[in-house]
């Protein structure tokens, strides 16, 4: 009896074995497998429809697939690691913007463990290629048909109004136990066509929108008098050099455009445009009511 299971259990066992010695084997290569993976996210991007969810995986891709160029070495690496090996290529290969760059892309970029191509071919291209600040990511195509985000400048804002919303979407309008299902819906739709909007440029001005906190934006308080007086004495004081009303005023437009006027955008949900001669009229009204509370010792508010 024994010798019988001995013999049926060996037998089982060496079908089993002919069963694992015959099973399909994947004769992909590493590079074919990881080129896959990467067209299979960008068709997933193209088929979602939810445009916060859209923006979220277009994102994922971006700051966590493609690897970052160094300028110093005229190569992509692994993000925060330029002694690293260089990454592989597949990413650059399938979202990388078409053109000369993406053409030479094997002089920039090689798969694990192999050697730089030191061809003079790459040599030139090296010394002669730079890619944008973006590392060539080809964000445009990634949106629906029609869109508005033609630059570098309008796929920052609006990965910008994106992080603006994350939080609420994700945390409020989908988990949050305080509402209820139909306040979470509206939350989420209301999220969602105002990013559709911005990326298909159908947004109001904010002008338009929120008059009221536009024109409370530009109104002179006493705070900003008394922090141009501030910032003007301790200038004094430090015997620094003060920059002349045109490189400050420049300065202050950029740093106004980069940050306050964004987000002023993003909190109104509407496009913050033609704002510039509001903005340099309220600085032109601060410098001048505080040159005027300096000789009279009293606060003057222009407006």
């Amino acid at each position: 009896m024994k010798k019988t299971y001995l013999i049926l259990t060996l037998g089982t066992l060496g079908v089993c074995g002919c069963a694992f010695d015959t099973a399909p084997k994947d004769t992909r290569t590493e590079h074919e497998i990881n080129l896959e993976e990467a067209q299979q996210k960008r068709e997933k991007i193209l088929a979602t429809t939810d445009m916060m969810e859209r923006i979220r995986k277009i994102n994922e891709v971006y700051s966590g697939k493609m690897p970052i160029y160094s300028e110093k070495s005229n190569y992509f690496y692994l993000k925060d690691c330029e002694r690293c090996q260089p990454r592989k290529c597949e990413y650059l290969e399938v979202f990388m913007q078409p053109g000369e760059f993406k053409d030479n892309l094997k002089c920039f970029c090689a798969p694990m463990y192999e050697q730089q191509d030191n061809s003079d071919e790459c040599i030139l291209a090296r010394r002669n290629l730079k890619a944008n600040e973006l590392g060539n990511f080809d964000y445009a195509s990634l949106f629906p048909e029609g869109h508005k985000i033609n630059n570098i400048e309008a796929y920052n804002d609006l990965l910008g109004a994106y992080r603006y919303y994350y939080d609420m979407y994700y945390e409020i309008c989908e988990t949050s136990q305080k509402y209820t299902s139909y306040e979470k819906e509206n939350c989420k739709n209301n999220i969602n066509q105002y990013i559709t909007d911005k990326v298909m440029g159908n947004l109001k001005s904010c002008k338009d929108v929120a008059p009221k906190a536009y024109k409370e934006l530009f109104t002179v308080t006493d705070e900003d008098i008394q922090a141009v007086k501030m910032s003007n004495a301790m200038i004094s004081k430090l015997g620094l050099n003060k920059k002349s009303e045109a490189d400050f005023i420049a300065s202050m437009v950029e740093n106004f455009r980069k940050k306050e006027a964004p987000e002023f955008g993003y909190k109104y949900r509407c496009k913050m445009e033609n704002w510039e001669n509001d903005y340099k009229n309220w600085l032109s009204k601060i410098e001048k009511a505080a040159k005027q509370t300096k000789k009279s010792g009293k606060v003057i508010t222009l407006n």
